[in-house]
C-alpha cells in the first residue's frame, strides 16, 4: 500500500519526552508517620519547615537591629548632652577667676649707712655724786697775834644734772637682719589670659561637634 511504502510520520521529540512524562505515574515516598506522599508534596512540607524555621529568625533579627539601634540612639542622645554641658562649662569657667594668698616668708640682711646732716639733741637727766675733801688755811688773829688755821672740810653731796648735749653723728652705720614676713592676695581673671581663646576656641569645637551627631 501506499501508506506503508511511505512510512509511519516522525512524532518530534519534545512531544514524544512530554507523552512519555505524563503517561508516567508519579513517584511516592513515605512520610515519617508512614503516609503515602508525592514528591510534589514532599516538597512543600519541606518550605513549611524552612519557612517555620526562617521567620522567628528573622523577627528575632530585626529585634536585635532595632535594639542596637535604640541603643545607639540612647548613645547619641547622651553623647550630645555631654557635649552641651561640657561647652556651658567652658563658658562658665572663662568668666571665673583664681584667687589665693602668697605668703612671702624669709630674713633679709640691711646693711646702709644713713648721713645725718643735723647735730642729734640728746638729753642728759642725771645725778653727779660729788665726794671730795676741801682743805681751807686762814689767818687768825688774837690780840694782835696772827694765828695760821688749817682745816679740812668733807664734802659729800648729790648734784642734779639736766641739760641738752648737741652731737655731730655724720653717717650712722647701720647692719641688721631683718625678718620679714607677708602675705600678698593674688587675683587672676581668666578672661585676661591667654586661656581665655583657648576655651572659646575649645567650646566652639564642641558645639560643631555636637551639631555634627
Amino acid at each position: 500500500m501506499r501508506c506503508a511504502a511511505l512510512g509511519a510520520p516522525r512524532v518530534p521529540q519534545s512531544v514524544s519526552w512530554t507523552v512519555r512524562q505524563l503517561g508516567r505515574p508519579a513517584a511516592i515516598v513515605k512520610s515519617a508517620d508512614g503516609e503515602d506522599l508525592h514528591e510534589d508534596d514532599e516538597e512543600a512540607r519541606r518550605m513549611k519547615w524552612i519557612t517555620i524555621l526562617l521567620v522567628p529568625a528573622v523577627i528575632l533579627s530585626l529585634l536585635l537591629n532595632w535594639l542596637i539601634l535604640w541603643q545607639l540612639q540612647n548613645a547619641r542622645l547622651a553623647l550630645g548632652d555631654a557635649l552641651a554641658a561640657a561647652a556651658e562649662g567652658l563658658s562658665d569657667l572663662a568668666q571665673e577667676r583664681i584667687e589665693y594668698e602668697f605668703t612671702i616668708e624669709q630674713e633679709v640682711p640691711v646693711a646702709t649707712s644713713i648721713l645725718l646732716t643735723q647735730p642729734l639733741q640728746v638729753p642728759v637727766s642725771t645725778t653727779l655724786p660729788l665726794s671730795t675733801t676741801l682743805e681751807a688755811s686762814a689767818n687768825l688773829t688774837l690780840q694782835g697775834m696772827q694765828v695760821p688755821l688749817q682745816v679740812a672740810i668733807p664734802v659729800d653731796l648729790r648734784v642734779p644734772l639736766e641739760t641738752q648735749v648737741l652731737v655731730d653723728v655724720g653717717a650712722l652705720p647701720i647692719s641688721t637682719t631683718v625678718a620679714f614676713r607677708t602675705q600678698v592676695p593674688v587675683v587672676i581673671e581668666i578672661s585676661e589670659t591667654p586661656l581665655a581663646d583657648y576655651l572659646s576656641r575649645l567650646q566652639e569645637q564642641l558645639i560643631l561637634l555636637r551639631a555634627g551627631l
